[in-house]
């Protein structure tokens, strides 16, 4: 097929986007239909004719021309598109929106999205203040008295019901005239506690075994499940037993009984205290990379297509699936049915979180270029075996999953061979080295805040250019062109 004459014209609009109006000539649309109407004489009946073999005239008079038209236009179009693009020297990042604005001249709209620009604002000027943890006696006890709790037991008692003893009740809920029964249900009268409704713990206080209650409780109307908020419902109880809850004191006995490991209650507390201040010093130092790149993100001045946060609010979405129903992952119909939501309410509550990743993603991406940070084929490799060594990990899974098989060590540690054999696979270096660049950045950052001011080589405030993604160094693949890459179609891109 010979080259076709496009009439284009490209407009630049807001958002790292162009439109394209192209006009298709005549002869090209001609050559389209007469593609088409053999695909479709070659597959249909008409009366009177063997299959494939009814004329063109009899094929358009049959379906009429317009059925013809539209068949030739599904190919025409995307390829014309193609050629528009080229034309133009425009580099796309996703697939285009494509409309249809005209049939005589064939004309149509193109909507394309292009890589997205951004601005450094002046994050080596950025300060912030570590947060210094400290872990408090009071604290410390607090944490002691619930491993004391955990080895609570308890005997049943014939007194009334008290804040914190566990009952057996026979339960009848009723609810716009519905009625539902749950007999010889186990209860923990514990003050606060939401279930079934809030303040029905409450309502058990002073109920003797045996005896039977009525309790009228409403959900209040700022419920988060708006199906129960506002809602009055109606309780019959029945207290069965009553069982008081024993929590031992804190000895040498109940400490080992907690961990073989320690023997006195002195370890136990040395123990809990150690833990806790690693645990507040992990707080604390992920807040403090929260707000430095918080604070660099919102200095810099960025631009992107619309069709990044879509993809993002996909992977969302995903995340949301996965997280609320484990290895059976559920359908989003099926979420959606749930929560009561439609999947365009779900998506806009989604919208302003995949925002802020796309520009963190972006920001993180063009400081790494500002400030040279790779990541070197000996990190990777470390950081698969690190992966591959935590085999009881999420991450491990995740680093390995472009592996069909990997053979382990009788440690279960992947092997030197195995090792750079996974590093060396394409997808695991993109994953892995993005993974890598992230976290060198970000600490970066923070250096760069918690410093005195003092100024250091590769510091500084990028100039305004285009986030390729690609850092220096050996090519791995940084979080801009991740981001980007989301918006390819793949077969394993979240419906919605």
């Amino acid at each position: 097929m010979g080259e076709r004459n496009l009439k284009v014209t490209a407009e630049r609009i807001e958002d790292c986007q162009m439109v394209l109006n192209v006009e298709i000539d005549p002869t090209s649309v001609e050559r389209s239909m007469d593609k088409a109407y053999r695909r479709i004489v070659g597959k249909a009946n008409i009366p009177g004719f063997r299959r494939g073999k009814a004329p063109r005239s009899m094929v358009e008079r049959f379906f009429g021309r317009q059925t013809l038209l539209e068949e030739a236009l599904e190919e025409l179009v995307p390829s014309a598109y193609g050629e528009a693009i080229k034309q133009e020297n425009i580099e796309p990042i996703a697939e285009p929106k494509l409309e249809v604005t005209q049939l005589d001249p064939v004309s149509f709209k193109a909507t394309v999205p292009l890589r997205p620009t951004v601005e450094l604002g002046a994050y080596h000027k950025i300060r912030v203040t570590p947060e210094i943890p400290v872990v408090t006696d009071e604290e410390i006890e607090e944490v002691l008295t619930k491993l004391r709790e955990r080895k609570a037991s308890s005997e049943t008692v014939e007194r009334p019901v008290r804040l914190g003893d566990q009952v057996v009740i026979d339960l009848e809920s009723t609810v716009e005239g519905e009625t539902f029964t749950n007999s010889g249900m186990p209860y923990m009268v514990d003050s606060g506690n939401p279930i079934p409704v809030p303040g029905f713990a409450e309502k058990l206080v002073g109920a003797e075994p045996g005896g039977t209650l009525d309790i009228d409780l409403e959900f209040p109307a700022d419920h988060a499940e708006e199906r129960l908020a506002g809602k009055s419902f109606h309780y019959k109880v029945t207290i069965q037993q009553v069982k008081e809850r024993i929590v031992p004191e804190m000895t040498d006995e109940l400490a080992h009984s907690l961990d073989p490991e320690i023997n006195t209650v002195a370890e136990l507390r040395e123990r809990v205290a150690h833990d806790m201040k690693a645990t507040a010093e992990f707080q604390a130092r992920s807040k403090l990379e929260s707000e430095v790149v918080e604070a660099a993100t919102d200095s810099a001045r960025l631009e992107f297509p619309p069709v990044l946060v879509e993809r993002e609010i996909d992977s969302l979405i995903d995340e949301v699936l996965q997280r609320v129903s484990g290895p059976q992952k559920i359908s989003l119909e099926q979420y959606l049915r749930f929560t009561g939501k439609s999947e365009d309410e779900f998506r806009s509550e989604l919208s302003e979180i995949a925002r802020r990743r796309v520009r963190t993603d972006l920001v993180l991406s063009e400081v790494a270029k500002a400030e040279n940070i790779t990541a070197s084929d000996e990190e990777i490799e470390a950081e698969v075996k690190r992966l591959l060594g935590n085999s009881e990990g999420s991450e491990a899974t995740e680093a390995t999953e472009a592996t069909e098989t990997t053979e382990t060590t009788e440690t279960g540690k992947a092997s030197e061979v195995d090792v750079k054999g996974i590093a060396a696979q394409p997808q695991v270096r993109a994953s892995i080295g993005s993974m890598l660049v992230r976290k060198k950045t970000i600490e970066r950052l923070v250096e760069i805040a918690t410093s005195d001011g003092k100024s250091t080589p590769g510091e500084g405030s990028a100039p305004s250019s285009q986030a390729e993604g690609e850092v220096e160094g050996h090519p791995v693949e940084a979080a801009t062109d991740e981001t980007i890459a989301r918006t390819e179609p793949t077969d394993d891109t979240p419906e919605s």
